[in-house]
């Protein structure tokens, strides 16, 4: 997300300031006599900054900017005759922090991750010398980019489907079987162990498919945001593993074997990174709340309980795998200063 404000504001001008400046990012232009500065500051990498210290990040930066561009001018404007106007941009902040800066400290707007829009709130500037034009004009195509590994998932999820329903009937444990569903059986005595993640993109029938893929879309979104696409994959993969594999070894203890296939696992997996995530923004995280996805799971798991021919230990195993993988990729740095 950062990167993508980067361009944003490469194209319309601005210069990113070098050098390390703790969690802040700082860009800049000057312009007869003002230089316009903006510093984005990324609540999802440390704590949340301070009113107090937003303010003296402020004056510092004023001061330090003076000088830049006096310097970049080549001598010919003095420090003195610089104007510097400074707009803070927040993103991945919790709500109440935005609130709480918003209404004690000027020139804030925020960024929102999962629509890609500017919120601007009460008492706060409309609009920076055009910037909020240009922003709002990406609004469009930067969340997609954002989730983009969630929707490759989905299209092979059904394009996977597409080729067994042409090819034969995908509600047919044979038949699913044959296609690489998971079946202890053939697992510990023909070493086929590949089916732990082949059978994560099969699915019997078009229900089975469309209630996956939904929830697929929808939680999925929220975490690769959140997480990166790469770490995201990896959660998804080690989720659907995790679950097959619980499944497999509770079918090895139980004698009841049955053959089973679907992202469900991968997806309770995905559920359970996000609360992870959650937990992690002190139990919010732009609209989703710990109690929320608590609630979320809690459902899903009685209505798979409920629900006839539903390996419910592949969503257990799933579950608890991506809580895992969660706690073992995404951790919200906290840092004792924002300088």
């Amino acid at each position: 997300m950062m990167q993508q404000i980067q361009e944003i504001l490469k194209e319309q001008g601005y210069h990113r300031l070098q050098g390390q400046y703790g969690p802040t990012e700082i860009f800049y232009q000057y312009v007869q006599g003002i230089c316009r500065t903006i510093l984005v500051l990324d609540g999802t990498t440390v704590r949340p900054i301070t009113v107090s210290e937003l303010q003296r990040l402020k004056e510092q930066i004023r001061f330090m900017m003076k000088k830049t561009a006096a310097a970049s001018q080549g001598g010919l404007v003095l420090e003195d005759q610089v104007s510097v106007d400074i707009l803070t941009i927040l993103i991945g902040y919790d709500e109440q922090d935005v609130r709480i800066l918003c209404a004690n400290v000027e020139n804030v707007w925020v960024y929102n991750k999962t629509s890609g829009k500017v919120m601007i709130y009460e008492d706060q500037p409309a609009d920076f010398y055009g910037l909020i034009t240009a922003l709002e004009k990406n609004k469009k195509k930067l969340p997609f980019l954002s989730y983009i590994v969630t929707v490759i998932l989905i299209a092979i999820n059904v394009l996977v489907f597409i080729h067994l329903a042409v090819n034969g009937n995908p509600e047919k444990a044979s038949y699913m079987l044959s296609k690489g569903a998971m079946y202890p059986v053939r697992i510990f005595q023909n070493g086929e162990y590949w089916r732990f993640i082949t059978a994560a993109f099969l699915h019997f029938g078009m229900r089975h498919l469309v209630n996956n893929m939904f929830m697929l879309g929808y939680m999925g979104s929220w975490l690769e945001k959140a997480i990166g696409h790469v770490r995201f994959l990896i959660l998804y993969l080690m989720s659907g593993i995790g679950g097959n594999l619980l499944s497999y070894l509770i079918m090895c203890k139980t004698g009841d074997y049955a053959v089973a296939a679907g992202a469900s696992g991968a997806i309770f997996g995905v559920v359970g990174g996000t609360l992870w995530v959650v937990i992690c923004h002190r139990g919010r995280y732009e609209s989703l709340t710990t109690p929320g996805v608590i609630f979320m799971i809690a459902f899903s798991l009685y209505y798979g309980v409920v629900t006839a021919g539903t390996d419910n230990w592949g969503h257990i195993g799933g579950l608890f795998t991506g809580i895992l993988m969660g706690m073992l990729l995404y951790r919200r740095k906290r840092s004792d200063s924002n300088s």
